[in-house]
C-alpha cells in the first residue's frame, strides 16, 4: 500500500509469527512496516509441525501407554487408601543416602511428612531424567519397604485398561465435537487495541484444546478421580503448588469426593511476573 512517512516501522526479526502479528497490526493503523531480513540459521525439519494437533494427541497417548507401561502395571497395596493424608509431589530430588535409617528426604518437603506423625499415602508424577523408569520402581519399592509410615505410588500406576479406554474415549469424542475453530481469532483481539495475538498463541491454543495438552489433563482428571474416589475420608491434602494443570484436576477430583482440608504448599519464591 502507499507508504506514509509520517507512520513508518522498521522490522528486524526472523520469527514468522511475530512478522504477522506485527503485519497485521500495522495494517490496522495504516502504518508503513519495513521488514529488513535477519540473517539466521536454517531451522531443521520438524514432521512434528506437519502433523494435526488432533493427530499428535492420539499418538501421545498410545506413546505415553508404551513409555510407562512398567509404570501402568504396577500394583498398589489395597493398605495405601487407609491413610487419612496425602501428598501429591514429583518422584525427583530424593536424598535416600538416609534410607538405612529409615528415613527419606525429598528436598522440596523437608521434614514437613515428618511432622504428622501418623500414616500417609504419597502419590508421585514420575519425570523423566536420568534414571530409567525401572530404577524409579525399583528405588520407589526400596522407600516403601523402609517406611512403616508412608506408602508411595505413582500417578501412572492407577491407570487400567478401563480407564484408558475412557482417557482415549473422552478426547476423540471431544475432538469430534468442535469443527475447525479458525474463527476463533477475533477473539484473541485485546478490547481497545487493535493488536490480534492469534498468530502468537494459536499453536499453544491448539494444543490445549486438541492436542498433547489437552490429552495430558485428561489422564490427570481420570488418574485423580480414580485414586481419590478410593479414599474414604482424607482429612488432609498437600500438593506443590506451581499452577500447573494437573493441580486443577487434584483440586476438583478432592472436592467432588469431599474430603476435607486441602492445602497447596509453596516451596520457594515466586519470581514478580509469575
Amino acid at each position: 500500500h502507499k507508504k506514509n512517512k509520517d507512520k513508518h516501522l522498521k522490522l528486524i526479526v526472523s520469527d514468522m509469527l511475530v512478522i504477522k502479528s506485527v503485519q497485521d497490526l500495522c495494517k490496522e493503523y495504516s502504518i508503513y512496516l519495513e521488514l529488513v531480513k535477519n540473517k539466521q540459521k536454517k531451522t531443521e525439519f520438524n514432521i512434528k509441525n506437519y502433523i494435526p494437533h488432533r493427530i499428535q494427541g492420539i499418538l501421545f497417548g498410545l506413546k505415553y501407554i508404551i513409555d510407562r507401561y512398567k509404570l501402568i502395571k504396577s500394583k498398589i497395596k489395597d493398605d495405601f487408601f487407609e491413610s487419612k493424608i496425602l501428598i501429591v509431589s514429583y518422584f525427583t530430588h530424593i536424598n535416600d543416602s538416609n534410607l538405612k535409617n529409615k528415613r527419606i528426604n525429598f528436598n522440596q518437603w523437608g521434614e514437613i511428612p515428618y511432622l504428622f506423625g501418623e500414616k500417609i499415602s504419597w502419590i508421585h508424577h514420575y519425570v523423566p531424567n536420568k534414571s530409567s523408569i525401572l530404577d524409579s520402581i525399583n528405588l520407589l519399592n526400596k522407600i516403601n519397604k523402609s517406611q512403616k509410615k508412608q506408602n508411595h505410588n505413582f500417578l501412572d500406576s492407577i491407570i487400567n485398561l478401563k480407564i484408558m479406554s475412557q482417557i482415549f474415549y473422552i478426547f476423540i469424542k471431544h475432538i469430534l465435537k468442535y469443527p475447525d475453530i479458525a474463527e476463533i481469532r477475533k477473539d484473541f483481539k485485546i478490547n481497545h487495541f487493535k493488536a490480534n495475538f492469534w498468530h502468537l498463541l494459536k499453536n499453544d491454543f491448539y494444543k490445549s484444546i486438541f492436542g498433547i495438552t489437552a490429552f495430558e489433563n485428561i489422564i490427570y482428571i481420570k488418574s485423580f478421580d480414580a485414586y481419590l474416589s478410593k479414599f474414604k475420608k482424607l482429612k488432609v491434602g498437600l500438593f506443590l503448588m506451581e499452577n500447573q494443570g494437573w493441580e486443577k484436576a487434584l483440586i476438583n477430583a478432592w472436592k467432588k469426593y469431599n474430603h476435607k482440608k486441602l492445602v497447596g504448599y509453596q516451596y520457594a519464591l515466586i519470581r514478580f511476573w509469575d
